[in-house]
């Protein structure tokens, strides 16, 4: 669930036009809602306080604003806590958030992961967010720095270290360097795939 005032609040600091902002307040006021699933339904309607609306045209562009938040708390928080934060990147597709670090000693790069980790759960808690339990993971790119992430204990909030992951339905593993596994085999639907991912921030 997404908080409506954060979502409203992180609007109006990008400059959205009052204008809208009064007529979306006004579209999500006093929302509410019947449950139905397959042939039965909830009783009575009932009032929801949290949420965007998966038929509102705004809803992408709320979420927008709050992932924009969320990446802009991250990154403030990095420049506070690590010297030098040039060797992490972070990437937001919609509500899937990708972090990575670049940095070629494996202590230093699980450092940053452990700031990246440290900023996205107080985002999180701050604006009610909660993690899918089975969809975090750390791709590492070698078995030293797999074993400097086992070492942080980061596994226990961001998800299993492993050495191969699906990245847009395409599968990557790496050694050294990354290296999509089938990309040869799928093509250009690899490729359109992988333009989606910003190659940097």
């Amino acid at each position: 669930h997404v908080d409506l005032r954060l979502a409203f609040a992180c609007m109006e600091e990008v400059g959205l036009s009052p204008q809208i902002l009064s007529m979306l307040d006004g579209f999500y006021a006093d929302l509410q809602r019947v449950f139905a699933t397959k042939d039965r339904a909830s009783p009575s309607w009932e009032s929801a306080t949290l949420g965007l609306l998966q038929g509102c045209p705004w809803s992408t562009i709320l979420l927008a604003g709050v992932m924009a938040a969320y990446s802009c708390h991250v990154k403030t928080e990095l420049r506070e806590r690590l010297q030098d934060n040039g060797c992490v990147g972070l990437s937001v597709y919609v509500d899937d958030r990708m972090c990575y670090s670049i940095s070629s000693d494996p202590d230093k790069a699980a450092q940053a992961l452990e700031a990246v980790d440290a900023a996205t759960r107080f985002f999180d808690d701050e604006a009610a967010f909660v993690r899918h339990p089975d969809k975090g993971e750390i791709f590492c790119s070698s078995i030293h720095v797999k074993e400097a992430v086992k070492r942080t204990g980061l596994e226990r909030t961001m998800g299993p270290a492993v050495e191969a992951t699906s990245i847009l339905g395409v599968n990557w593993t790496f050694r050294g360097r990354a290296a999509p596994r089938d990309a040869t085999k799928k093509g250009e639907v690899a490729r359109r795939r992988l333009q989606r991912i910003p190659l940097g921030t």
